[in-house]
Order: C-alpha cells, then structure tokens, then sequence
C-alpha cells in the first residue's frame, strides 16, 4: 500500500521492533536510497545490485521520540501506525511479538 500512494521513497526510517515492517522499509526505497534501522531484529536482506545504503542506529528514549515526532510534524512526514485502547495492551504487545503489526503500536488511554 505505500508503494502504491507514494512510489518508492528516497528513504524509510524503521522504529518498529518486527522484521516484516524492516523487510517492507528496504523494498520501498529506491535504488541509492537509505534505510535508517532504528530498532533491533534479524540482519536484513536485500540485494547488493540496488545499492541502497542501510544504516543501524540505536535510539527510543522518551527525548528521542520527542524529537523524531517534532521532525516528522515540521516535515509533514506520514507516521504510519496502530492504535490501541490501553486495556488492550497485552494484546498489542503479542502482536508486536508476532510481527502481526506493520509500524508501531500506540496506547491511548
């Protein structure tokens, strides 16, 4: 669905701890495009051949989301997440587990 409302992308920034939305990020960007893995999973594949620069960078404080939402608001970047009600938050940490969600999972009280 990204691909389709935007086309491939100069570059993806992956916070979400699931491997599927990790796989999704490094085919959505273009060839010499950069992916930023700011979360911790499996070594990602992907092909020599589109020469996309990939990126590791550990971060997750409550100051650095701060900042990354601040970037995305002043940039009009689309944040591409699941909402929760908070008595739901067993459940949406077992998807998370599972890969069952594409982005980040939010809690709303």
């Amino acid at each position: 669905k990204l691909k389709e409302n935007h086309g491939l992308l100069d570059a993806a920034i992956v916070f979400a701890p699931a491997d599927i939305v990790t796989d999704t990020a490094i085919k959505s960007v273009k060839k010499g495009g950069i992916i930023v893995i700011a979360t911790i999973g499996k070594n990602p594949e992907f092909s020599a051949f589109e020469e996309k620069t990939i990126r590791g960078t550990l971060i997750g404080s409550t100051k650095d989301m701060e900042q990354v939402i601040k970037i995305c608001d002043e940039n009009d970047i689309e944040v591409i997440y699941e909402t929760f009600p908070l008595d739901e938050a067993n459940e949406a940490l077992q998807k998370l587990k599972n890969s069952k969600i594409d982005a980040r999972a939010v809690l709303i009280p």
